[in-house]
This record gives C-alpha cells, sequence and structure tokens, in this order.
C-alpha cells in the first residue's frame, strides 16, 4: 500500500508513451512505477482507455490514421528537436492496445456482474457524538438531484412532520420546504439570501425563483442576483438590487415591503416582463389575491442582517464528531501513544510498507501564525519533517457516502519555505490530507492537497482531479472541506483555503475554491491520513470533522452573512407605484 509516487511524474511518462516521444531511461522509470505501485497502474490504464477512445472517434471521421492523442503535454527537452523512434512508437500503441483491451474486458466485467441490491436508508440519518438524532435530522424521503440552494443556517426550526426535513450545509432541489416553526435561512445557487420564519410553505423553483404560498420571507440580492424573482398569490416580486420582504396569508394577502433599491411587481396572470416598481423605504398591501390596486402601509419589517443578529447565531462545536488538536508534549513522541483527541479508533500509525517513516509522532510548540479567533495553533502540533512522511489514524465512525449526510472538515497547516528558494517549489512537493477505506484501500477516496504549485486539489477515485487558485507559501492556511453526500444522486465535494488576512464566517461560503461534480461513490471512508513529501518542513494542527460548519470553524462572535449589495439600478419613474395614491 505505498502510495509514494510522483503523479505529475507518471503522467508526463504515461504521455510519451503514448505519443511514441518516449526515451530509453524514461521507459525504464515508468516500468518500475507501474511495477512498484498498484495505484499507478490505475492511472496508467485509465489514461491508455481514453487515449484509444479518442482516436477511435478521430478514425471514424477520417480517411486517415490520427496520431497518438495523449494530454498535449510538453516533450522533453531532448525531444524538441529529434523525430521519434520508430519502435519506440510502436511499442507504444502496442502497449495501449493491449491495456485497453485489458481495460475493455474489466468494463465487460462490471457490467454484467450482477446488480447492486439498492440500499436502505441507515436508522441514523446524522452522523453526532453520543446525541440521539434531533428533529433536524433528514426525512426518509431523498430529494431529487437537481439542487437550486442551500440551507445555511437552521434556528430551532421544526419541519413539516412527513415532509422532507433538512439540515443545515445541506443542498435544496427543488421542491416544497415547510417550515412550522423556527428561522432558516437559503442561499440560492443565483446569488440572493433569503430567511423564511415561522409557518412558512415555499417552493423552491429555480437557482433564482421561489413561490411563497403563505408566511414571511425575507431576501436580499447582490447584482449578480439581479432578477430574483419571490412568487405570490397577488404579484411576482422581481429583485431589481435590493432587500425587501415578503408575507403572504392564508386568505391570499400579500405584503411587500422595499428595505432597500427597488422591486418590480408583476402580475401572474399576464405574460407582461414589466410591472409597477415599488422604492425603498415604501410598502404596499394587496387585500387579496387578484387585488387589482395595492394600498400603500407603512414599512414594519426587519432587515435580514437585524433578523439574523437576533438569532445569535453561535459556534457548534457540541456538534464535533472528530478532533484531534495534537496536544502532546513537546518533542518525540512514540506513536503508540499518540491516541489524544476524540472520535478515533485507536492511536495514530505508520502505513505499513513505508520505510521512511518512523514510529515516533515530532511534536512542536508556536510554529503557527493564528490570525483568526479561533484555538490551535498556539501550543502542541504535528511536525512533519523534510521527506516523504505518511501518518494515518482510524475514525470511529466512517464518513459514509452510501447516506444522505452533511460532514465538514478542517486543518490548519503551514510550510517553512526556504529564504533561498522563495516561493519555488521542488517537483516532488505537496501536502495532503486523504479519507479512504481501511477494507478498500485504494478505492474510492476524497483527498485535499496542495501540489508543487499551490494549487489545491481535490482528487477523487481514478485520479479524477479539481483545482482551485494559487495560494502563497510561508502562511497558516486553514483548509475547510465539504462532503454533501447523497444515497441516491450525485455527491458533492468543496474545499476551500483560507490564508491570512481572510475573514472567516460564521456561515459557509458562497465562493468555494473548487466544487466536484460527477462523483457518485458508497464508499464508507474510515481512515484519515497526512501525508508530506519534498525537502520542505511543515506543521499541521486542529482537526475537526463535524456535521455542521459552525463546528469546524468557530468563530468568536457572529458575523453578517456575505451578500455583496452594490448600487440599485435607476427606477422608471413613470410606472412607479406613488405611495399617496
Amino acid at each position: 500500500m505505498n502510495a509514494d509516487f510522483d503523479r505529475d511524474e507518471l503522467i508526463q511518462l504515461v504521455d510519451r508513451l503514448a505519443t511514441g516521444t518516449i526515451e530509453p531511461a524514461e521507459h525504464e522509470r515508468l516500468t518500475h512505477l507501474l511495477t512498484a505501485h498498484p495505484e499507478a497502474r490505475k492511472v496508467y490504464f485509465a489514461f491508455m482507455d481514453i487515449d484509444l477512445g479518442l482516436r477511435d472517434m478521430a478514425v471514424a471521421c477520417s480517411a486517415q490514421v490520427p496520431p497518438p492523442v495523449g494530454f498535449g503535454l510538453p516533450p522533453s527537452a531532448s525531444q524538441t528537436s529529434a523525430s521519434p523512434n520508430p519502435f519506440t512508437r510502436f511499442f507504444g500503441y502496442a502497449v495501449t492496445a493491449a491495456v485497453a483491451a485489458l481495460a475493455t474486458a474489466v468494463t465487460l466485467f462490471l457490467l454484467i456482474r450482477e446488480p447492486e441490491q439498492p440500499r436502505e436508508m441507515p436508522s441514523t440519518p446524522l452522523l453526532s457524538r453520543d446525541q440521539p438524532p434531533s428533529e433536524h435530522q433528514l426525512s426518509r424521503t431523498q430529494p431529487p438531484a437537481d439542487c437550486v440552494a442551500t440551507l445555511l443556517f437552521a434556528d430551532e426550526c421544526r419541519w413539516k412532520t412527513g415532509g422532507f426535513a433538512p439540515v443545515e450545509g445541506q443542498r435544496l432541489s427543488i421542491g416544497e420546504l415547510h417550515l412550522e416553526e423556527g428561522l432558516a435561512l437559503l442561499r440560492f445557487d443565483g446569488g440572493a439570501i433569503a430567511v423564511i420564519a415561522g409557518n412558512t410553505n415555499v417552493d423552491l423553483e429555480s437557482r433564482g425563483s421561489v413561490r411563497l404560498h403563505y408566511g414571511r420571507l425575507t431576501a436580499r440580492a447582490s447584482d449578480e442576483a439581479i432578477g430574483f424573482t419571490v412568487r405570490t398569490p397577488a404579484r411576482n416580486v422581481v429583485d431589481m438590487g435590493t432587500e425587501f420582504a415578503v408575507e403572504v396569508g392564508r386568505s391570499g394577502t400579500t405584503e411587500v415591503h422595499v428595505l432597500d433599491g427597488a422591486v418590480e411587481l408583476r402580475d401572474p396572470a399576464t405574460n407582461a416582463e414589466s410591472g409597477q416598481l415599488l422604492r425603498s423605504g415604501h410598502a404596499v398591501r394587496f387585500d387579496k389575491a387578484r387585488a387589482m390596486k395595492p394600498t400603500p402601509i407603512a414599512v414594519s419589517t426587519k432587515r435580514l442582517d437585524q433578523i439574523l443578529q437576533e438569532a445569535k447565531p453561535k459556534p457548534r462545536e457540541d456538534l464535533l464528531v472528530v478532533y484531534e488538536g495534537f496536544q502532546y508534549d513537546v518533542g518525540t513522541l512514540p506513536l503508540v501513544h499518540a491516541s489524544g483527541g476524540y472520535g478515533w479508533r485507536g492511536p495514530w500509525r505508520c502505513p505499513r510498507n513505508k520505510s521512511e517513516s518512523t514510529r515516533d509522532m515530532q511534536i512542536a510548540f508556536q510554529k503557527l501564525r493564528v490570525p483568526w479567533p479561533i484555538l490551535g495553533g498556539r501550543a502542541g502540533m504535528l511536525e512533519m519533517s523534510p521527506g516523504n512522511k505518511l501518518l494515518e489514524r482510524r475514525l470511529k465512525e466512517p464518513v459514509n457516502l452510501a447516506s444522505d449526510r452533511v460532514y465538514y472538515l478542517s486543518i490548519m497547516m503551514r510550510e517553512d519555505v526556504d529564504a533561498k528558494e522563495g516561493t519555488a517549489r521542488k517537483r516532488n512537493e505537496s501536502a495532503r490530507l486523504t479519507l479512504r477505506s481501511s477494507e478498500d484501500y485504494w478505492g474510492d477516496r476524497v483527498c485535499f492537497g496542495l501540489p508543487k504549485h499551490r494549487t489545491p486539489q481535490i482528487e477523487l477515485a481514478d485520479y479524477n482531479r479539481f483545482t482551485g487558485p494559487q495560494v502563497s507559501g510561508g502562511q497558516t492556511m486553514i483548509w475547510v472541506a465539504k462532503i454533501a453526500a447523497q444515497q441516491r444522486g450525485e455527491d458533492q465535494i468543496f474545499f476551500r483555503v483560507y490564508q491570512e488576512g481572510e475573514s472567516l464566517d460564521i456561515f459557509e461560503p458562497a465562493d468555494w475554491s473548487i466544487t466536484s461534480r460527477g462523483f457518485r461513490s458508497d464508499a464508507k471512508l474510515d481512515l484519515l491520513s497526512l501525508a508530506s513529501r519534498g525537502k520542505t518542513r511543515r506543521w499541521f494542527d486542529e482537526i475537526r470533522i463535524g456535521t455542521r460548519w459552525r463546528a469546524v470553524v468557530p468563530i468568536a462572535k457572529p458575523t453578517k452573512v456575505a451578500a455583496q449589495q452594490g448600487p440599485s439600478p435607476v427606477a422608471d419613474t413613470e410606472n412607479s407605484i406613488d405611495p399617496k395614491q
């Protein structure tokens, strides 16, 4: 189970093999990697299968045999002026065909094997530590996979019995959301945020629209979310870059209060794309669903930020299920004694067949600068010296991708950047945190990494990678990840690296650095590993896994929900509602 090989080097070598430009020394190196590393062979099979498939597609569209496709990677310096060796090119094609045939056979085997039986919903929908499921637990009715919003905050919420009961962090699909009591904050994928409170029934229609059957909704939309629409029995309320509140009674009476900017009131019975404008500081009431004219009333509703401040969102460390703060004595610690924290099954250990790792753990003191108002980084922390280091530890309860759950994970880390080297990185430099299965070590996994170019990555099964923007070196970082698992449907993985100077919010961000796509897995990930490779010294601290953002990113005091409000567009005075009429 030795995963110690350079993935970027492997991709380069396989690409040159496919294109017939590989040199003898490179071919020998590739042979060694494929012989020594089972996971390297998986990458090789996937690459060759894609390459052959692309060439076959090109053959079908052309009378000529196309050249090898590869990944379009640059050739080595020695290959820029020399023609490929014909024997090497032939050998590459032969290997490609053989490997593709093997991959096809494996694929056919997977297709004809006995179909998997439907999974049952787990009896405990929420992963929690020594607590029974609360009223916030997920219902047994799984919504469709067309998600349009995220539930950011749920305060003392009671959802309709038998309906869909979401939890904080959950992705919300098109369909009904019925809140009977409490307060919930939603962020729509289109950019708008909305609070629903009390007895409120809504239908989520799209990334930019919601139907309010009855109850109260307060919304704010940034410039990017202009056009966000709240449909009511009386009028469709169309945002024009503003903050507004809507209240609908059971009889269809509707009130619209504009707190900032302007909204457009459109008659839902017509197809007209224009209506009457209602400006900031004004409010109207429709006494029945199909009322022709509204009645002006005084603005009497709270702003969204005020509503959230009164709800007093606070850290939820009680919802941490795994924690390791490395609170050990400074110096060398035998791994057999590295059993601190909670949520673990046994102490830290070295993987088998890992020659460079030792049976000890190095504990440092105050090596992390901590600009955020959170714990950690000031006392004991894990130090990984230069070289190829790997530690792993079992979880008591796995991160279950076969269920409808939301998990959050965070860790603090810093690299010791060499002053002579500056921000330049050697080829083999990387830091990684991986969740995988102890029973299927080379199967599905979720890996968060910082490779040599300092571009954060999510890596899933079969080296399916998603890459984010580059981060600076030499500073303390907080890695924060979210795993939105679904029993039926696509799992989503989110990852963001916070650097010094960036603020942490009480609610999860709208702008995650990376979001995965197309990932479906039933894996139960019960093994967490930390890896450090290269000539860089690194420090790690505060490993947290919880069921809420507020569990893994505790904040000293509440902050405003992230939603920038730009200048309101100019209103059309001719079609504006005059509050004096």
